[in-house]
């Protein structure tokens, strides 16, 4: 599945990552619930194929299932401190459904300076 997303962090804020809604496959008008979901923000895995460096305070971010196929988590600011700005990164997302069902994502990612 594409995504044509780009995910935005800001140095120093408090902000929520979300994926969905994910629906599952052999019944896709039925909302996926119940999968863990785990998110990685990675420097430099740029061109795809590099391994990258994941970024203190944005690694093993777990997303909670908000219902209806809607996966969020938490970067809490004051642990993800002051990345570089710019846009050598992307976020990683795996996701392993409860019927064994999987899924892996890398999502273009961008790092802002953070203005007040």
């Amino acid at each position: 599945m594409a995504m044509n997303v780009v995910f935005q962090y800001t140095q120093l804020n408090d902000q929520y990552i979300q994926i969905g809604p994910v629906y599952n496959a052999l019944t896709p008008t039925v909302p996926l619930t119940g999968a863990t979901v785990v998110a990685t923000l990675y420097a430099g895995r740029i061109p795809p194929g590099t391994p990258g460096t994941p970024v203190p305070g944005a690694t093993n971010i777990t997303l909670a299932d908000q219902g209806g196929g809607i996966y969020s988590g938490l970067v809490v600011g004051s642990a993800f401190g002051i990345p570089s700005a710019g846009n050598d990164y992307v976020t990683t997302v795996d996701l392993n459904g409860p019927s064994g069902a999987q899924a892996h994502w890398e999502i273009p990612s961008v790092v802002m300076v953070r203005t007040s």
